[in-house]
């Protein structure tokens, strides 16, 4: 009933959303599912089975056996090989990708030293964190860099 509410309420009020802290509707979408897990609990506590875990447990093996559904599509190339395959016999090995930086960056008098960084997280918002971290101690410490 809960979630008939909250549904028709936002059906109602799209703005809703925008007044309602995501803390509180995360906490009421969780509520809502209460009153089914306890009728769940109540029913299998009468007839002594675990249906939650016999339930959880059926999922959790029927995904397992229908396989992987994430699928990786490739281009065939013109020599009728899958692109991937191409990708990585053309990708540059590393002696190749040391010598290009060796050739933009060495001197004469010598190499600077390269600065490898590694940033944990998760995709686009890490790496802009990350970027904007050595951005800033950049133009802190490199008033040239940014020629």
């Amino acid at each position: 009933m809960l979630l008939v509410a909250i549904l028709c309420a936002f059906l109602l009020r799209p703005d809703l959303a925008l007044v309602i802290n995501r803390a509180v509707l995360a906490f009421l979408l969780v509520a809502v599912w209460v009153p089914f897990f306890t009728l769940i609990a109540r029913v299998s506590h009468k007839v002594r089975l675990p249906i939650v875990v016999l339930v959880l447990s059926f999922l959790a093996t029927a995904l397992f056996f229908l396989g992987d559904n994430h699928l990786v599509r490739t281009v065939p190339t013109a020599r009728g090989e899958d692109g991937y395959s191409a990708l990585v016999r053309e990708r540059p090995h590393i002696e190749q990708w040391i010598a290009a930086w060796k050739r933009a960056n060495c001197a004469s008098d010598g190499c600077p030293a390269p600065i490898l960084i590694a940033a944990s997280g998760g995709a686009s918002r890490a790496g802009f964190f990350t970027e904007s971290a050595l951005g800033r101690l950049m133009d802190a410490t490199c008033p040239d860099a940014r020629k």
